[in-house]
């Protein structure tokens, strides 16, 4: 009880919006101790949102900190099936020669030029034009 109040106090602040009456629900076990997470309802989807970015993140103690989210993500969260299935593997295409970029037809070499964070790429091929054209 101590604990839902305080629940009450953060989750109903003037700032963010009221809950429905009796709208915060927090389950818990056999034993009478919280389950770790709470549901709270409030009466428009605008107070939810609200709470959603304002209390996700807060710190409630040196030992807890709220994790907020609306039921579509939560719903979303639970559509996540529970054993791993792995991507379909595509068929292998063998490609023609990896090497292929370094074959120029006229001989020419490429090299990288780099100065602070620019990168220019030049064809090594002087003879033809007397400077180096980028590539």
């Amino acid at each position: 009880d101590k604990l839902l109040a305080v629940l009450g106090k953060i989750f109903r602040h003037p700032e963010i919006g009221s809950t429905v009456p009796d709208g915060i629900h927090m389950p818990v076990d056999a034993n009478g101790t919280s389950k770790g997470f709470a549901i709270i309802e409030y009466v428009s989807p605008q107070s939810a949102q609200k709470a959603v970015e304002s209390i996700n993140g807060y710190r409630l103690d040196k030992n807890h900190v709220f994790s907020v989210f609306n039921l579509a993500s939560a719903e979303r969260l639970l559509a996540i099936p529970r054993t791993y299935e792995p991507p379909p593997s595509k068929p292998y295409t063998p490609t023609e020669n990896l090497f292929s970029w370094l074959m120029d037809a006229r001989g020419r070499d490429q090299f990288a030029s780099r100065y602070s964070d620019q990168t220019e790429i030049f064809w090594n091929d002087a003879k033809a034009t007397g400077k180096e054209e980028p590539v």
